[in-house]
């Protein structure tokens, strides 16, 4: 990610996503539901870090904003 979501927490994201989903990064889940990919950039450092998911941004995202993100996904 770019600094400015790497200093707010981008890579704590993104291993926590790993480690929750249980697949790495450019990988699918095995239901085929969520496929973690890695932006340039969003551009939205006064918000970030930020993730999009499903064509919609989501800012200042928080390991806990990411799991409810999650678990909204994978009711679906």
């Amino acid at each position: 990610p770019n600094l400015t979501c790497n200093l707010l927490g981008a890579e704590r994201l993104i291993r926590h996503l790993e480690a929750k989903l249980n697949v790495r990064m450019g990988a699918t889940t095995p239901d085929g539901k969520i496929t973690i990919k890695r932006m340039e950039c969003l551009a939205s450092c006064g918000t970030a870090p930020s993730i999009q998911v499903d064509g919609v941004y989501h800012h200042q995202v928080t390991p806990e904003k990411l799991d409810a993100l999650l678990d909204a996904l994978q009711r679906d």
